[in-house]
């Protein structure tokens, strides 16, 4: 059987012009992406999903999968944006109701916009709520999505508490693929922990449960907070992530997060690195 291609991803924000994303979209083909990350807020939720349908339609047309993240959404998941849901006393909890209807309510209506896959995007319900917690509460939200007829894939933050929850959640039905992110401040600390240790050993941790469960798996490498001159890891993160052979490379994010205040200081070649990186792949 002939050896599945490698899936690219990409994070996508901070833009709802459709000009200016029909160019973006050329540019993340040429990069060799074959899947965006949309991340859909709860402001676009109220105010922009017609935009977003747009956005997602012009995704699929131009031949790329097309992946919903919750970016921000009641603080559970990862992301900058704010939440309104919080901001009106809304409470969050393995058992809240109010959150649990938040989220089916997201997942409805990025379904209807037409995504294919919710990735769920560092969860984290606060203190209190271990990895123990986690594992149904995807559970539920994952099957929900399963309901309106999408795949669900999981990131977890690479901290040792995680590692069980990852075998966890590959094991549900619901859930399709099983992720990681193993960034490090390559702003702040130069010590420069080797990719071959700190990215391989996650790689081989997240591709060993996902295959347990007959799940693919990917690796978000960092391609923000980097300093002038350390571009070059960008790269050797990603090489090191092809040769651990998990399913999926994924960037956080286009332009080398280039949109906000943790940009690289050089994001112009901190692109350009990713690019050159993913041609062999």
């Amino acid at each position: 059987m002939a050896e599945r291609p490698r899936r690219h991803l990409v994070s996508y924000f901070g833009n709802r012009y459709l000009d200016h994303f029909r160019r973006d979209l050329q540019e993340i083909r040429d990069h060799g992406f074959d899947t965006v990350v949309h991340c859909v807020t709860e402001a676009d939720r109220e105010w922009g999903m017609t935009r977003i349908a747009e956005m997602f339609a012009m995704t699929r047309e131009a031949g790329l999968s097309c992946w919903a993240d919750p970016w921000g959404v009641a603080g559970v998941f990862g992301g900058e944006a704010h939440s309104g849901y919080l901001a009106r006393g809304g409470t969050v909890g393995a058992e809240d109701a109010g959150l649990r209807a938040l989220l089916h309510n997201w997942i409805d209506d990025v379904a209807t916009a037409g995504t294919e896959c919710i990735f769920w995007d560092e969860p984290n319900l606060g203190p209190g709520h271990g990895p123990e917690a986690l594992v149904p509460f995807i559970a539920d939200v994952s099957a929900h999505a399963r309901e309106c007829g999408l795949e669900s894939s999981v990131c977890l933050t690479a901290t040792v508490p995680n590692v069980r929850a990852l075998r966890q959640l590959a094991a549900l039905e619901s859930v399709d693929d099983i992720g990681i992110d193993p960034y490090y401040d390559l702003e702040l600390d130069h010590r420069d922990p080797d990719p071959e240790d700190y990215v391989g050993r996650w790689a081989d941790t997240v591709r060993d449960a996902a295959d347990e469960h007959g799940k693919t798996s990917h690796l978000w490498v960092q391609a923000f907070n980097i300093a002038a001159g350390d571009e070059h890891r960008i790269g050797r993160c990603i090489a090191v992530a092809q040769a651990r052979g998990v399913s999926g490379i994924a960037i956080w994010g286009f332009r080398a997060c280039e949109a906000l205040d943790i940009r690289p200081a050089r994001a112009e070649l901190a692109w350009r690195v990713v690019r050159e990186a993913l041609a062999g792949d």
